[in-house]
């Protein structure tokens, strides 16, 4: 009798710990499944602005740049970032979406051209009504400053944009100046940027009839706009989105 009782004992123990398996088994299938559903939820949004069923019925708006567009250094850049604080100046009849890549480039030969990320890709697929680009900050490196490729660059970045069938308004937005900048190979030139970028995309945006958006002039003497002599500030982004705002508004 003893015997048996124990052989019981040991079975229920065997059901118990086969059961106890079991729904360890199910709870790690469950948090699987509640992974992968919240990175689908996540793709989806990641997407929605090109296939979202409402997405037409905005005027879009794309913002292409680099670490200024994208907020770089900002707190909370999905709220301060300039194409936030456009958005919010525009209201719901509009779609912003910021599209800015820190380091990115318009030379295709410097050390991170826009033209080769995804970004650039899905910012034409977003089929945007307006388009404002502002890149040559990071051109002006002396790693990678081109003239003729920085000029022939540009162009392609902008002509990818006016060829869509979106037929968009492109604006030619000018960086801000830079402010005590290390005299470094890596690091963004305010001469440079002076003398030739900012002159030569003028010439570009002339050439191909294009509004301009001048932060250049507008930052001029107001480091106090900056974080860092480069990126804007909290109240330096909301002065971009405010020029852009007029800009778009007064066309």
């Amino acid at each position: 009798m003893s015997n048996r009782r124990t052989i019981v004992l040991i079975l229920v123990c065997v059901f118990a710990a086969a059961a106890a398996i079991g729904a360890i088994f199910i709870a790690a299938n469950k948090k699987e499944e509640k992974k992968n559903t919240t990175n689908e939820l996540t793709s989806e949004v990641i997407t929605e602005y090109t296939t979202g069923e409402n997405s037409h019925k905005a005027i879009k708006v794309a913002c292409v740049g680099d670490s200024i567009t994208y907020g770089y250094g900002l707190v909370s850049r999905d709220e301060d970032a300039y194409p936030a604080v456009l958005q919010h100046l525009l209201g719901n009849e509009y779609e912003v979406i910021n599209f800015g890549l820190s380091g990115r480039t318009a030379q295709l030969s410097a050390d991170k051209p826009y033209a080769m990320e995804d970004y650039f890709e899905k910012s034409k697929q977003f089929a945007p009504n307006i388009v404002i680009l502002m890149l040559g900050t990071n051109d002006t490196k002396k790693i990678n400053w081109n003239r003729t490729q920085f000029v022939n660059d540009y162009r392609y970045l902008l002509d990818a944009y006016l060829s869509l069938p979106s037929q968009p308004k492109v604006y030619v937005m000018l960086p801000p100046p830079l402010f005590n900048m290390a005299d470094k190979p890596t690091y963004p030139n305010e001469n440079v940027l002076k003398t030739q970028t900012i002159p030569l995309t003028k010439v570009i945006a002339k050439q191909k009839n294009l509004p301009v958006i001048d932060l250049y002039t507008a930052f001029t003497n107001k480091p106090y706009l900056l974080l860092d002599g480069c990126h804007p500030n909290e109240v330096g982004a909301e002065a971009i989105a405010k020029l852009v705002y007029n800009q778009i508004k007064k066309n």
